[in-house]
This record gives structure tokens, sequence and C-alpha cells, in this order.
């Protein structure tokens, strides 16, 4: 009877790693999933339409990168909306437009935001 409940713990516990495993790779999926979207509004979408606005800098909103992306929405995998910087708010490191996400905490500012671009080296 003894050895029959510590396989039954023994099972769970393992289920519980195989869960926590699985958890922690669907949000690292998420975070690439989210650096993918940013690098894709920020170079690809960005330099579409730079093109057809030779004479502006930079887009009034994300939204007028819709058009060159395959999504409805631009959200980050946590549904919070991308947010960018352009012109005199481009930070270092960044050229045209900088996309980045608020990550999983949603807080701006904070160590899991992603960015589109590469921090400058000091």
């Amino acid at each position: 009877m003894r050895a029959l409940v510590l396989m039954v713990v023994v099972a769970a516990s393992c289920k519980q790693d195989e869960a926590e495993k699985a958890i922690k790779h669907f949000e690292q999926s998420k975070i690439k999933l989210a650096e993918m979207q940013a690098r894709e509004l920020a170079l690809e979408a960005y330099s579409m339409w730079a093109r057809m606005h030779a004479e502006q800098n930079c887009p009034g909103s994300l939204d007028e990168l819709k058009e060159f992306t395959n999504h409805q929405e631009l959200v980050d995998p946590w549904k919070h909306p991308f947010r960018m910087l352009c012109g005199a708010e481009l930070p270092p490191g960044a050229h045209g437009l900088a996309v980045y996400s608020l990550g999983p905490d949603g807080a701006d500012g904070t160590s899991d935001d992603i960015k589109s671009w590469v921090k400058a080296e000091n």
C-alpha cells in the first residue's frame, strides 16, 4: 500500500513538473512572437510605409502600418497594444521607427518590455 501511495505522489509530481515546463514554454513562445511582431512592424511594415510617404518621417500611429501587415489588431500576445517611438523620441540603437511591447506584466519601462531595437553599446 505504501508503494502505491508513493507511486501516486511521484506520478502527480511528474505531471506537475511537466505542466510547469509546458507553461514556461508557452510564455517563452509568447515572448518570441512579440519580438517577431515588433520587428515586423518596425522594419518591414515601416519600410513599406516610408516608401509611400516620403514626405513624412513618422506615421501618426501604428494603425497606419496595418495595411503592410497581416494583422487586424496591433496587439502583443498579452493583448496590450504595441507602442511606437519615432523622430525625436527614437531611442539609441533604433533607426526610423522603434516598436515595443509592454511584455507580460503590461507595465511600461520594466525589464520585461520587448523592443524592436538593440540598445546601443556605450
